[in-house]
């Protein structure tokens, strides 16, 4: 899928997470600085994520290896 096509769902769960901070009274410019951190925390945490798949899958083929 490509980078900036969101599917219904996610552009539902965007606009109810700035829908709290627009009704505090926040800006627009300032939410959306808040979403792209937001982006950028999540990108780091699916790589984060990623890295330890590959870590467990390297850990069962050494597990099954010497078993």
């Amino acid at each position: 899928m490509d980078k900036n096509q969101c599917n219904a769902e996610e552009i539902i769960l965007q606009l109810r997470e700035v829908d709290v901070p627009l009704g505090q009274g926040q800006i627009i410019h300032q939410v959306c600085k808040w979403l792209k951190e937001l982006e950028a925390e999540n990108l780091r945490l699916k790589r984060a994520m990623m890295d330890l798949t590959v870590d467990n899958l390297v850990l069962e083929d050494t597990v099954k290896a010497k078993g």
